[in-house]
């Protein structure tokens, strides 16, 4: 094909297309598109994260798009030239909107909803932050719940503007304190201070016999950190007053052992003060008495044995006293001397040698039996059973031996005399 030919066919295609395209309707111009971002912000001009923004066309009212603010509380639209409406959502109610607005350029915007922030700070009377108390925030929408650790306040944010609130305060379960917000003002925070009550504890302390326990040492520690919150000794009747913030609490009573050089334990109460209390605590290991008697193998009693009683302290047993037994087999230590009772150990030697242990949890007054059967008292004096056995078995052997060897004599005798007389 020659060029003439090539350059005719061209423009015949030309020619073809231009007509074709006269004869089409006119295409419509891509319209421009804007980028719109939006902040959402509450009453102290803070961004609020995990709200939800819708945009409207705000000719039509149409529901367009709605995304979730981020972290900053921002949402980004892209939007056609036009006139939109914006509105935020928070739990499904509308705390703000932003209405009519043109959009006919790139733009940022700002919503702002009518949220704002509560604080809440919970002390006891010496106006220290106080821990443990757990705090509700009940609202006709929501419903929410901590727990104060005593080293800053519970702070609530973006809660509904013009809603009524009731919060409640509770300690270990206990309720004492209910404040309501019948319509949250648009501030930036709303201070909410709690006081929780202090309560008096009144303590009588009686000892193994129930007589009054005086000057001995009762502490109050919370329940939870072990915390020594206040402490007393016993006046001449045994009583004592402790002041603590409402909750729950160890109470318990010391004495000092000499003999250890440290204090003991003598009781442990745990309490739930809720109000003013009159707490009775029993010690039944003070002041004790422990009577040991010791019996042979035939149940006579055993004197000139060695008691001794031992307690133990932590992993250690440590030596209380020791006395002989009487001669009717008792040795009494009343009441138990130099340390109070508790988990105890009882040995008992005859002769120096130990014949035998109990072990026992010493509280008020108690008697034990040792039976050893072992020896067995000869005119006063302990004779191993086992040798005293062996004695009598021989002496009776000797007995029958000289019985029948009197017995043959005897025969002896009348068989010969009977011989005589035929």
């Amino acid at each position: 094909m020659d060029k003439g030919k090539i350059t005719a066919a061209f423009a015949t295609l030309l020619l073809t297309t231009a007509i074709i395209a006269s004869l089409l309707p006119e295409a419509a111009a891509t319209p421009a598109s804007f980028s719109c971002q939006i902040q959402a912000i509450n009453v102290a001009g803070d961004g609020v994260a995990g709200v939800t923004i819708t945009v409207y066309n705000a000719t039509a009212n149409k529901l367009l798009d709605s995304k979730v603010a981020n972290t900053t509380g921002y949402v980004k639209f892209q939007l056609e030239s036009g006139n939109y409406t914006f509105r935020a959502l928070l739990k499904k109610v509308e705390v703000g909107t932003l209405p009519d607005q043109v959009i006919e350029e790139n733009k940022t915007l700002t919503l702002r909803c009518w949220l704002a922030n509560i604080e809440v700070a919970v002390r006891d009377e010496a106006g220290e932050l106080l821990p443990l108390v757990d705090v509700t925030l009940t609202s006709n929408y929501t419903t929410n719940s901590f727990e104060t650790d005593g080293t800053e306040t519970v702070k609530l944010y973006n809660t509904f503007v013009n809603a009524s609130y009731t919060i409640e305060a509770r300690r270990y379960g206990f309720l004492f304190n209910t404040t309501s917000i019948k319509e949250l003002p648009a501030q930036r925070w709303f201070n909410v201070s709690i006081t929780c009550p202090k309560y008096v504890t009144s303590v009588h302390v009686l000892d193994s016999k129930r007589k009054p326990l005086p000057n001995v040492q009762v502490g109050l520690i919370e329940w939870n950190s072990l915390v020594l919150v206040d402490w007393g000794v016993t006046d001449d009747q045994g009583n004592v007053n402790l002041n603590a913030t409402l909750g729950r609490y160890k109470v318990n009573v010391y004495n000092y052992s000499a003999l250890l050089e440290h204090e003991v334990v003598l009781s442990e109460a745990t309490i739930d003060l809720f109000g003013n209390l009159s707490l009775l605590i029993h010690c039944k290991i003070f002041n004790v008495s422990l009577c040991v008697r010791a019996l042979d193998y035939f149940g006579h009693p055993v004197p000139n044995a060695v008691v001794e009683v031992e307690r133990k302290f932590g992993q250690e047993w440590v030596s209380i006293d020791s006395l002989s037994t009487e001669s009717d087999g008792f040795a009494k230590f009343v009441p138990l001397r130099g340390l109070v009772g508790g988990d105890c150990r009882v040995s008992l030697y005859v002769e120096e040698k130990l014949c035998g242990i109990k072990h026992l949890y010493l509280e008020e007054s108690k008697q034990i039996f040792f039976k050893i059967d072992k020896y067995t008292m000869i005119v006063g004096h302990p004779v191993e059973t086992s040798q005293l056995i062996a004695y009598i078995s021989v002496g009776l052997l000797i007995i029958v031996f000289v019985l029948a060897m009197t017995h043959r004599r005897l025969l002896q005798r009348f068989v010969k005399k009977k011989e005589q007389n035929l």
